[in-house]
């Protein structure tokens, strides 16, 4: 007779049995663009918990096209079944190989136990183009890895690339970042650690030492030594990549702040730069205008949110000043819209009673993607987060999703950071607007032909909203 145990997880098993994905969806993962194949894949993984077990069956199977597809859908599903299946396609093998490298990335960034065991993980990766994708995966994962251990694994004969993926992850860890060399790869990481609080301030000399082939906007936004006053601002362009310049305000002297702040505020009006800009000012403190229109734009609740984060009273306060428009904005919609919840943030940090009614009704229309992301915004709204940790971890989680201030500069650069440090020279790296003018500044090694398709969808992959360095700042 069967043990009871085994019974549960037979039934267990049994309830989840019928989540395979149809044949359209599965031939998706062989479709001809990159992002057919990540939109499939996406799909896949939307099946949930049960989809494991076709995964596993289609591990190793296919067309590489098919197979990096089955790896991004277990990385995505985010189960512990799914995490198995990533951590054996990441394991070690003695020749390069474009799948161990994808599963690699994929491995570093989503893994429960990536950088827990840096000496086990080093040992996974073949080559050192294997290696940094690796690196590259943990600038993505939640939990900044064991880096005294990671720096042992990773020993004295660190490629380029390493050095500067690896002085990253220090810099992220609040360590003072060493980047040695003219390389730019090492140039550019030097660029983008510069802004994290607790690195040491880039002069103008540095600056302009280092600028050679780099992107505009890190420049413009790494300059701090001497802070560029609100004439210089009113005398310089503020578009394109010069947007970097909205990293002026946490220079300007304190009495300047707001007038440096008014000024920013009226000239940048555009994402990602906005919210940029608005992040910062509630990372510093200062008080944020009232609402000046009838809706309230993406860029304001960046603000409000990072505001939180420092200051919860004063945060509420300018939330519930706003909070009018923001239930106006809300109640004219015909359905509560995904890519417009600037106003519900407003109303969560706000938490007027008033409002829970609105809460209450659209939670029981939207659909269950989006009532799960709601949820937590009106127990907030409602008072329910007794803990303050759990209410910071809720706002920091939206500050990130809305690119709010460092982090999210961080997150725009570091995509095409990435991109320039793993794909530069490649077909891909061509192809790429971002990445085209820096690409043979960047060039380095490659395991496999600068035409293997295996580039494009790292290249996918890294554009996406998947990958996020994640700077909790």
């Amino acid at each position: 007779m069967a043990s009871w145990s085994l019974l549960l997880v037979t039934w267990f098993t049994g309830l989840f049995a019928v989540q395979e994905p149809g044949a359209e969806l599965v031939g998706g993962l062989d479709g001809p663009q990159p992002g057919e194949r990540m939109q499939a894949a996406e799909q896949i993984a939307a099946l949930g918990p049960g989809v494991e077990r076709w995964l596993e069956k289609r591990i190793g199977k296919g067309s590489a096209l098919h197979q990096r597809g089955v790896l991004l859908a277990a990385a995505l599903l985010d189960t512990p079944e799914a995490h198995a299946l990533l951590s054996d396609a990441a394991r070690a093998g003695r020749r390069a190989s474009p799948q161990r490298a994808w599963a690699l990335l994929l491995y570093g960034m989503h893994h429960p136990e990536a950088g827990r065991d840096p000496a086990r993980d080093w040992k996974r990766a073949a080559t050192s183009f294997e290696g940094a994708c690796l690196l590259a995966g943990y600038l993505g994962h939640e939990q900044i890895p064991d880096l005294p251990a990671l720096r042992t694994a990773m020993g004295r004969k660190m490629s380029v690339r390493q050095q500067a993926l690896l002085g990253l992850l220090e810099a992220r860890a609040g360590q003072r970042a060493a980047f040695e060399g003219d390389d730019a790869v090492l140039r550019g990481a030097r660029l983008l650690a510069s802004v994290i609080p607790g690195q040491l301030a880039m002069t103008q000399a540095e600056l302009a030492e280092l600028s050679a082939g780099m992107p505009a906007l890190w420049i413009a936004a790494a300059r701090r030594a001497p802070g560029r006053t609100l004439e210089e601002l009113r005398g310089s362009s503020l578009g394109g990549e010069n947007h970097g310049a909205v990293f002026a305000l946490r220079e300007a002297a304190a009495d300047q702040q707001a007038a440096v702040f008014a000024y920013l505020a009226e000239r940048v009006q555009s994402e990602p730069a906005a919210s940029w800009l608005w992040g910062l000012a509630g990372e510093i403190g200062i008080d944020l205008p009232a609402a000046a229109s009838d809706r309230i734009p993406h860029w304001e609740a960046s603000g409000l949110l990072r505001l939180a984060l420092l200051d919860w009273e004063r945060a509420k306060a300018a939330a519930t000043a706003r909070a009018d428009v923001a239930l106006a904005e809300l109640v004219a919609m015909e359905s509560v819209d995904a890519t417009r919840m600037a106003p519900v943030v407003v109303l969560a940090i706000a938490g007027r009673e008033s409002d829970r009614a609105w809460f209450q009704k659209a939670l029981a229309e939207v659909p269950a993607k989006l009532r799960s992301q709601m949820q937590p915004l009106w127990l907030l709204a409602a008072g329910q987060f007794g803990d303050a940790r759990a209410r910071e971890a809720l706002l920091a989680d939206w500050a990130l999703r809305f690119g709010a201030g460092t982090s999210g500069y961080l997150i725009a650069a570091g995509q095409v950071y990435t991109g320039l440090a793993l794909l530069a020279g490649t077909e891909a790296a061509d192809e790429l607007l971002e990445l085209r003018s820096y690409s043979s500044q960047f060039d380095g090694e490659h395991d496999h032909p600068i035409s293997d398709e295996f580039y494009l969808d790292v290249a996918q992959f890294l554009f996406s909203a998947h990958y996020q360095w994640r700077f909790d700042l």
